[in-house]
């Protein structure tokens, strides 16, 4: 019975935050339209990989600074923050060059959880590599002001415990620098909603 009820509580927090990402991605359209079309990214390996500077430590977006380290802004969200085992996830990289000048060899590494599939990548530019669950884009050059996008659809394992926590985070490395993401969450339900107020490993 308590199964029952759980499920019954799981679907409708689903149907409220279906409401709620589509009123998101509504208002977020026309915002979109700023980042230009996305279209499937091949996946040949360019014949230079951008190296990171592994002396330096990396900064949050946003965080005070100086030079081109600041200059890229990188953001990630994930939709629908609350899955089954069998359903999809789209992640949402938005990178930004916030300088006056262009950054060049930008290379954008996500690596995927590894209970995710991934599905398909998009972009609005770039050429994509994927090594298992680990996802690199090298973008190239964004321009003073310019913007990207990457879109990346992936499946939730069949075999997912409940109650898992499935963490994203990316990572830009470029010509003098690298910068991180904010870290975006989904998560699977746990196996049993304990009633409110009541300890749940009580008999």
């Amino acid at each position: 019975m308590r199964r029952m009820e759980a499920r019954e509580r799981h679907l409708l927090l689903r149907a409220l935050g279906a409401t709620l990402v589509f009123l998101v991605l509504a208002l977020g359209a026309g915002a979109q339209a700023d980042y230009g079309p996305l279209q499937t990214v091949p996946t040949p390996t360019p014949p230079e990989v951008p190296t990171p500077d592994a002396g330096e430590t990396p900064r949050p977006p946003g965080e005070a600074g100086s030079g081109t380290r600041d200059a890229l802004a990188l953001r990630v969200a994930v939709q629908p923050q609350d899955v089954l085992p069998g359903e999809e996830l789209e992640f949402r990289v938005w990178m930004t060059n916030t300088s006056t000048t262009a950054i060049t060899g930008i290379a954008v590494t996500d690596p995927l959880h590894p209970t995710l599939e991934l599905l398909e990548v998009s972009a609005t530019q770039g050429v994509a590599e994927v090594k298992g669950h680990a996802l690199t884009l090298y973008v190239g050059t964004l321009e003073a002001g310019q913007k990207a996008l990457i879109l990346i659809r992936a499946r939730v394992g069949p075999d997912v415990q409940p109650g898992q926590i499935l963490l994203n985070q990316a990572t830009a490395h470029y010509e003098g620098g690298q910068v991180r993401s904010n870290v975006a969450a989904a998560g699977l339900p746990p196996i049993e909603l304990p009633p409110t107020g009541q300890d749940r490993r009580r008999p």
